[in-house]
């Protein structure tokens, strides 16, 4: 008879309640690998780390865990929160914590219209960077390709790997050409010379660019007057994948000055 496991985890770790749940029910194998793989070395038990992902976010939060993949050193989480009946957002991560190449995705961050420009978004992100930087993750990833994904993004501090930002040039330039006597010369110079560059970082001359022009949305929605930069990108209908590197100062300034102005109280 094969020797029966020892449970190294304390009891009520993995006990679903009104904030935390698991689905499926954790067996005692994926116990021990979060004992061993992540309290053991960063001090992070389950209901830690969820509570941390959504820390100093009013209303009813909740965090799913979805899926522990001890091979692959991953566990994926859903997160939601609630005002009421109504939602305020919803979203999910991958964290992969194992010793070899640390990271975190985000799987999808939305929040609902009526809440936006309360800072949610901004606080669920610096809420992502903490327990990334507690796991000793070395960068975040993410594919941006919601609503103004592709210029927001760009913001925290996440450029497009260079082979995405080559597949993204054509929709760019052919949003550029269909702005017309709208784009002063001087700005599509800048947007040009961009566009030129093989780097991925160069997105982010394109989304700074400022002067006001009448764009339609990529998906749907009448024109209006937006940035040059969120006409180009948000609205050009692209997608890319791209990460934040922790290593990188200036990520690093974009992430932080980004959360600073946006983050406030959210809706009680």
């Amino acid at each position: 008879m094969a020797p029966r496991r020892t449970q190294r985890w304390p009891e009520g770790w993995f006990e679903n309640d009104d904030t935390v749940s698991f689905e499926p029910t954790v067996a005692g194998r994926i116990g021990n690998w979060w004992f061993d793989r992540v309290f053991e070395p960063y001090r992070l038990s389950p209901r830690a780390l969820a509570e941390s992902l959504v820390d100093g976010i009013d209303g009813r939060n909740h965090v799913r865990f979805l899926s522990f993949d001890r091979r692959g050193g991953r566990v994926s989480v859903e997160l939601s929160g609630h005002l009421g009946t109504a939602r305020i957002y919803y979203g999910g991560h991958t964290l992969t914590v194992e010793t070899q190449g640390r990271h975190a995705e985000v799987d999808l961050v939305t929040v609902e219209e009526p809440f936006r420009g309360m800072g949610v978004g901004a606080r669920l992100m610096a809420n992502l960077y903490g327990v990334a930087k507690a796991i000793q993750a070395d960068r975040i990833g993410l594919r941006a390709g919601l609503e103004d994904g592709p210029f927001v993004w760009i913001k925290f501090g996440f450029f497009p790997t260079d082979e995405q930002w080559e597949k993204v040039k054509k929709p760019i330039r052919t949003k550029l050409d269909g702005l017309g006597l709208m784009v002063c010369r001087e700005a599509r110079n800048r947007v040009e010379q961009a566009l030129l560059s093989t780097s991925g970082r160069a997105i982010a001359i394109i989304a700074a660019e400022p002067d006001l022009v009448m764009s339609r949305p990529a998906f749907s929605g009448e024109p209006r007057e937006v940035a040059l930069g969120q006409a180009l990108l948000a609205d050009s209908g692209i997608r890319w994948y791209g990460e934040f590197v922790f290593a990188d100062d200036e990520a690093r300034e974009l992430f932080e000055a980004c959360v600073e102005r946006n983050i406030a109280r959210e809706p009680r």
